[in-house]
């Protein structure tokens, strides 16, 4: 299960000190481009909140098909697969009645401090943010884990985002109720 806090930024650098400051880890740059797929005809009450995408890394040419699974406002489950052709699968949804609904394109520098992984977005159309992440037991234990250290990196708490992901970010900003199953 993943568990994340995302918040709101106008400026990496700040955040890109305490980073190294606290010992983090500079991984890399990854540019993601999420399409989003709305089943065709299906009632959306049924599966409010779940998200259905392809994700495609446009640095490293890998896809993955992915389904969340909302628990609360912090957790997901997440189910992915590797996908090895993007328009393949792609075809395949649009043919089970899956239609692309809107594309999410970010680039992200991306920090490991321990179990934690650190984001920093800059997402088209919507801005900067950072994503604060742990895979493990939906606890609030690990919610405060996230939470402290989000406020070590600086991030004020009028800045976090909870449960509101990038997808209903994009929906608000395209005027539209819902593209989300």
């Amino acid at each position: 299960m993943e568990i994340e806090l995302k918040a709101r930024v106008s400026n990496f650098s700040p955040i890109e000190r305490n980073l190294k400051k606290l010992g983090a880890r500079y991984i890399g740059v990854k540019r993601q481009i999420d399409t989003y797929f709305l089943p065709i005809g299906q009632p959306y009450k049924k599966y409010r909140g779940r998200v259905l995408r392809i994700r495609y890394d446009a640095l490293s040419g890998q896809a993955r098909l992915e389904l969340h699974v909302p628990k609360n406002a912090y957790a997901a489950q997440e189910y992915e697969v590797a996908i090895s052709n993007y328009r393949t699968a792609r075809t395949i949804l649009e043919k089970m009645k899956f239609r692309p609904e809107f594309v999410i394109d970010k680039r992200r520098r991306v920090y490991r401090k321990g179990q934690l992984e650190i984001v920093l977005d800059t997402v088209k159309r919507l801005g900067k943010f950072i994503e604060v992440e742990l895979e493990g037991t939906d606890t609030q234990k690990n919610r405060k884990r996230i939470t402290d250290f989000m406020l070590k990196l600086g991030v004020k708490r009028k800045d976090f985002i909870i449960g509101i992901h990038y997808n209903r970010m994009m929906l608000k900003v395209l005027k539209k109720k819902y593209a989300y199953f």
